[in-house]
């Protein structure tokens, strides 16, 4: 082939019974999940004791289905998991996963993850949230605080 040429397209066997086959088309769909994260709340819960509360916002924000949706959020290092924030949310290996099924174009889903601050932590503390389906590219969010000595929390 002649340098600047054109690819020549590859040339399909035929099938058993003498069809040729025909390529499956791929639909590419344009980005179509949004995701915010923020701290929402920062409460004194003992006398030295502290808690932090992140608030986690996605949304189809495209024009199909956005199918087998899973969002998936880390534990952030010095910070205890208070409950598990719904049904069917599993936490493994300092992870916590919500499996969402199928958000339509424009439904969105929140939730609220409550940590308590850990004994002698200090500095920044967070993670990035990260939301993708079968047929949605991943986005992420991430928000964070700063533990100050004697376990004051301050939103960053």
């Amino acid at each position: 082939m002649p340098p600047g040429s054109p690819p020549t397209p590859p040339v399909l066997p035929p099938t058993p019974g003498g069809d040729t086959p025909v390529p499956t088309p791929v639909t590419l769909v344009p980005q179509q999940l949004g995701a915010a994260k923020r701290v929402v709340g920062i409460t004194q819960t003992g006398a030295a004791s502290y808690s932090v509360s992140y608030e986690v916002v996605l949304a189809n924000v495209g024009t199909v289905p956005a199918t087998n949706v899973i969002l998936r959020d880390c534990v952030p290092s010095g910070l205890s998991l208070v409950r598990r924030p719904g049904n069917g949310v599993t936490l493994k290996n300092g992870k916590l996963q919500f499996p969402l099924g199928t958000l339509q174009p424009g439904q969105s889903r929140t939730f609220r993850i409550t940590y308590t601050v850990d004994r002698n932590v200090r500095g920044f503390r967070g993670c990035t949230a990260t939301v993708a389906g079968v047929n949605a590219s991943p986005v992420s969010a991430a928000a964070q605080t700063r533990v100050i000595a004697g376990r004051q929390v301050g939103e960053t």
